[in-house]
């Protein structure tokens, strides 16, 4: 009997130990299940960051796209412009000679004209005196004849 009641006793006690394991090992579930829980609405927080983020660096993606795009065709623009722009500075460079060789010869035609204005003064001045001079000789011979 007291065989009996040894193993009765450590069944006892093996049954208060196993209760008191299943009791822990409960409570670590339940604590395991929380964390699993919260790990699980962490993935589903980074996995929507991450979306957003795959969304986000598609747009900036297109948006380079579209300006290396534009980017070509204002290079484009530009290159047509300063060809434009070298062509009206050999034009204007022509111009200029041209202007140059204008005012030298309107210079020129400026002294011309001065010095023929010089000229017809003096030829002016000279018909005046041989008036004057033939209006004395007609004074003088009309005395002489009286």
């Amino acid at each position: 009997l007291n065989v009996a009641t040894k193993e009765r006793n450590s069944a006892k006690v093996a049954i208060g130990s196993s209760n008191k394991a299943v009791a822990k090992a409960q409570s670590a579930i339940k604590a395991a299940e929380k964390d699993t829980e919260k790990s699980r609405a962490k993935l589903e927080k980074k996995t929507k960051e991450k979306e957003d983020l795959e969304g986000d660096a598609q747009r900036v993606l297109e948006a380079f796209e579209g300006v290396k795009t534009l980017e070509a065709e204002k290079r484009k623009a530009l290159e047509a412009v300063s060809k434009e722009c070298e062509e009206l500075k050999k034009a204007q460079s022509k111009i200029r000679c041209v202007e140059v060789e204008l005012v030298a010869k309107l210079d020129a035609c400026e002294k011309q004209v001065k010095e023929c204005e010089k000229r017809l003064r003096h030829w002016l001045n000279e018909i005046e005196r041989l008036k004057d001079e033939e209006a004395r000789d007609e004074d003088y011979d009309v005395s002489d004849d009286e």
